[in-house]
């Protein structure tokens, strides 16, 4: 969906404003609310509503804003860590 030479993406979906903000690409919400409250703690997602101004206020400050928001979805060894405790139970 992302792509890591994307400067910005303009999104609706919840999942795509994951995935941004693990691809440390910034993402600017066409919605007044998110489920991904994270994202904008984090910094890597502003809201924008449908305002054409708004978006490219918005636009501006994820465009000035410097990609180095940690990743609040975890590490990505979640499957390792599984396999890990299955394993110990196991023997």
């Amino acid at each position: 969906m992302c792509r890591w030479q994307a400067f910005v993406v303009y999104v609706l979906l919840d999942i795509v404003q994951e995935e941004a903000c693990i691809l440390s690409v910034p993402c600017v919400t066409l919605r007044e609310n998110t489920e991904r409250p994270e994202t904008l703690e984090v910094g890597s997602n502003i809201l924008a509503g449908a305002v054409p101004e708004k978006i490219l206020a918005c636009t501006r400050i994820m465009l000035s804003r410097e990609n180095n928001w940690r990743n609040p979805f975890g590490d990505g060894k979640a499957g390792e860590r599984i396999v890990e405790i299955l394993q110990r139970r196991r023997n």
